[in-house]
C-alpha cells in the first residue's frame, strides 16, 4: 500500500507553493493587463460571483490610480457570496 504521509518540510513546501499560486491568480495581479483603456464619459464596473468583489475592487483601483478617474466618473456594482466582500474605494 502506498503511504501519503508528508514530512513537515514537504507540507510547508506544498503550502508555500499553493499560497503562491493563489496569490498569482488574485484579480489584483492577473486582471489588470486585460482591462481596456478607460472610455470617454462614465465608467460602470459590474461584477458577480465569488471573485466579483475582488475583480471590481482591482478594476476600480486601476482606473482611479492609473488613469486618475474620480468618483464622479467611476461607479459600479459587485454581487458576491457572503464572506467574499471587498471594501469599495
Amino acid at each position: 500500500a502506498m503511504t501519503t504521509d508528508l514530512t513537515a518540510r514537504q507540507r510547508r513546501t506544498l503550502e508555500r507553493m499553493f499560497a503562491g499560486a493563489v496569490a498569482a491568480a488574485h484579480p489584483s495581479r492577473c486582471l489588470i493587463p486585460h482591462l481596456p483603456a478607460p472610455p470617454q464619459g462614465r465608467l460602470i464596473i459590474l461584477a458577480a460571483g465569488k471573485a466579483g468583489a475582488s475583480m471590481a475592487a482591482a478594476a476600480e483601483r486601476f482606473y482611479r490610480e492609473t488613469h486618475g478617474l474620480g468618483p464622479d466618473v467611476v461607479t459600479g456594482l459587485a454581487v458576491a457570496r457572503h464572506g467574499y466582500g471587498e471594501p469599495a474605494g
